[in-house]
């Protein structure tokens, strides 16, 4: 099935718009209804995800509707870098399946992919609509101020609602705190980024909001870590480990508390309340937009915080992996810690001047282990190569060519590219 004529390929060029589907969140359910939802964001192996989705069923909705199921992805980066649109079609030929496929990017070039699904932003009247049930104020002129202000984008608008309502602000008042914060000094525009900065402001207002009323921390630890890790979903347990740890898990000291799984919760339900993070359809991981997750990531950098925050995510997924005895009992949980150990990687080299010379301690360990699971569940080849590529190379600069680790990654590489 090189082609699916019937059911083509739709791509969602608006995702710079603050709409953002994938990671099984309810915005898919648009595109598919009740029909089973694959997400293969984040670079996840083409096979693995065609067997989940027709073979293991894993993915099935409890009563689904008639109609192909719908792979869901995104396109962080280039179109040419989204790996699981290139093998996907031959993969669902292989497993005898079929599927309409939804992608989402900030990029007009992704079109090429197949057929151009446009969102747009909100009209005025709907933006003026949202704001007044958000906000419970009765102010048009002053919504529309601040609706043009955030170049009616959803997201915006969310943030600035939230923050709103919780501290019973009037338009104008928002209006002064946003425009009192200079954000371009700090946030670095990536190609393809269409986001105001306005956006960026409000935003960073949500942030400081919810930091000022936290007491113990957490809403910004847990803040940073979702910022740091996959896109596509951060674990609870994850979370609860990395903050609910105690014993020095994100730099917080030796004598750091240990902070009850419930707080960890609540700290996670506060985050939401400001509209900075959302969870997946079952409730397991949370999730947030790629540009709140990169506005608290250059937050950090420009405050010095963002290695803590790194050397602590990593500490928290050793743990992780070190819970992982054969692969095969939890192969969703070895490509979920394949994912996040990715987007360390993509973080370090977005931030090559504050990583340079000195990775976190025990990274590379880290990344070894995950490649050898993936290894271990033999249906996970690309994203298995994907890893072991770099892994190789930065062995053999770290380590040298003869290390026995080095030889290792090579022979396993060779392996999985035979």
């Amino acid at each position: 099935m090189s082609e699916d004529r019937e059911h083509p390929i739709d791509v969602d060029v608006s995702a710079s718009q603050g709409v953002q589907v994938g990671d099984g969140n309810t915005q898919v359910n648009s595109f598919s209804g009740n029909r089973s939802v694959l997400d293969v964001s984040g670079g996840r192996d083409a096979y693995a995800a065609a067997r989940d989705l027709t073979v293991n069923n894993n993915y099935a909705a409890a009563e689904p509707e008639p109609g192909p199921p719908v792979v869901v992805g995104d396109i962080p980066q280039e179109p040419a870098a989204f790996q699981p649109r290139a093998g996907l079609m031959e993969a669902l030929d292989r497993e005898g399946g079929a599927a309409q496929v939804v992608v989402t990017s900030s990029r007009r070039a992704a079109g090429f992919l197949g057929v151009p699904v446009p969102v747009d932003v909100f009209s005025e009247g709907e933006a003026l609509a949202f704001l007044a049930e958000r906000t419970g104020l009765d102010d048009p002129a002053g919504a529309r101020e601040l609706a043009i202000e955030l170049g009616l984008l959803p997201l915006g608008l969310a943030q600035a609602a939230a923050l709103i309502a919780r501290e019973r602000l009037s338009y104008g008042a928002y209006l002064g705190r946003l425009r009192s914060l200079p954000v371009a000094s700090y946030l670095r525009r990536a190609e393809g980024d269409a986001y105001p900065y306005r956006l960026a402001e409000a935003i960073t207002l949500s942030l400081r909001a919810v930091e000022a009323g936290d007491r113990s921390g957490v809403c910004g630890r847990l803040m940073g870590l979702v910022a740091v890790l996959a896109e596509t979903g951060v674990p609870r347990d994850l979370l609860h480990l990395a903050v609910g740890g105690g014993a020095d898990t994100l730099g917080e000291g030796v004598g750091a508390a240990v902070v009850d799984a419930a707080v960890v919760d609540a700290g996670v339900g506060d985050l939401a309340d400001a509209s900075l993070v959302g969870f997946t359809a079952d409730g397991g991981s949370v999730v947030a937009h790629r540009l709140v997750m990169r506005v608290a990531r250059e937050r950090l950098a420009a405050g010095g915080g963002l290695r803590a925050v790194v050397d602590g995510a990593v500490r928290a997924l050793a743990g992780v992996a070190e819970g992982f005895g054969e692969a095969w009992r939890d192969p969703a949980g070895v490509r979920d810690l394949a994912g996040q150990v990715s987007a360390v990687m993509a973080c370090l080299a977005a931030h090559p001047d504050i990583f340079a010379g000195e990775l976190p301690a025990g990274l590379l360990g880290l990344r070894l282990w995950s490649v050898y699971l993936l290894n271990m569940l033999g249906d996970s080849t690309g994203l298995a190569i994907a890893a072991a590529e770099p892994l190789a190379a930065d062995c053999e600069r770290a380590l040298g060519a003869d290390h026995p680790n080095t030889k290792v990654v090579r022979a396993n590489l060779a392996a999985l590219m035979a």
